[in-house]
């Protein structure tokens, strides 16, 4: 698993229509360094299981070779990316798409107490205002936002008072 990628995906709105699907392209291994690091895990898994101790229980590398990358000498680096570009997904949370940041920022959807610029009375409270991928679960930090969220939506009703 790829903890820090660095290929950025896009997340954009088709109308303004709020019943509309938006657009979603994850842009998976846009960056090349991506598909360079996790061919090195691969690497160093392929050492694993060569090892005495895994060899003695029968641990395999039982792949199979994929017609789609049968181009390529089976366990080299062309023959990985293939795979990696055919079978690879996206499974963990992903973040930061509506990222948080200083008023003004260019590139942070939600200031520092999580209002959309821009917009009144709309705030974003998930995962999606990370400034950047946590390396980990994101579950725990989530709920911090969630709790500082909460807190800050409490203050301003009593400031309101």
């Amino acid at each position: 698993m790829l903890l820090q990628p660095k290929s950025i995906g896009e997340l954009t709105l088709k109308s303004v229509d709020p019943f509309d699907y938006p657009s979603i392209k994850t842009n998976q291994f846009s960056n090349e360094e991506d598909l360079n690091d996790l061919v090195s895990i691969i690497h160093l898994f392929e050492e694993f299981i060569s090892t005495k101790s895994m060899q003695s229980i029968g641990a395999d590398l039982n792949i199979s070779k994929g017609s789609f990358c049968s181009q390529h000498e089976f366990k080299s680096d062309e023959f990985w990316r293939c795979m990696l570009r055919h079978i690879s997904i996206t499974f963990c949370h992903t973040t930061s798409s509506c990222r948080m940041g200083h008023t003004g920022n260019k590139f942070a959807v939600v200031d520092l107490d999580l209002k959309v610029q821009g917009l009144d009375n709309l705030r974003v409270v998930d995962a999606s205002v990370f400034p950047s991928v946590t390396t980990g679960n994101t579950n725990v930090p989530t709920i911090a936002v969630a709790e500082k969220a909460a807190d800050m939506i409490r203050f301003d009703k009593i400031d309101k008072t």
